[in-house]
């Protein structure tokens, strides 16, 4: 879900999760600075930001007759970079490619996001 709090500024909070033989969990808060001319409001818009993520993964294992939850949780930066097409009646498409990284120890990874949503206002 994100929010304009100005034409080139939006601040965005993303919750995800992926469930398999593990359970990951993650979720980030952050801003986007979209790199538009003024007035424009449909059409190719590319955009950067920074975000506050943090990520956890529950691991099952057994330890004789006992299955034991075990819990990781890792705070990142993540970096977004990427482009949303906007139609004129407010359908949005976008493509984002981000970089993540734990600056106190080595974990880091990089994905991939396709997005299809609507602007309900545009302003």
């Amino acid at each position: 879900m994100a929010y304009f709090i100005t034409p080139n500024i939006s601040t965005e909070i993303n919750i995800g999760g992926l469930f398999k033989k593990n359970i990951n969990y993650n979720y980030d808060l952050g801003f986007k600075y979209w790199i538009t001319t003024k007035g424009k409001t449909s059409g190719f818009l590319p955009f950067v930001g920074l975000a506050y993520n943090r990520m956890g993964i529950i691991n099952e294992k057994t330890y004789g007759l006992s299955n034991v939850l075990e819990q990781d949780h890792y705070k990142l930066f993540k970096i977004p970079v990427g482009i949303s097409y906007l139609a004129k009646c407010g359908a949005e498409t976008t493509i984002q490619f981000s970089y993540a990284n734990n600056l106190k120890f080595s974990f880091h990874y990089t994905d991939i996001t396709l997005r299809i949503g609507w602007r309900f206002k545009q302003r």
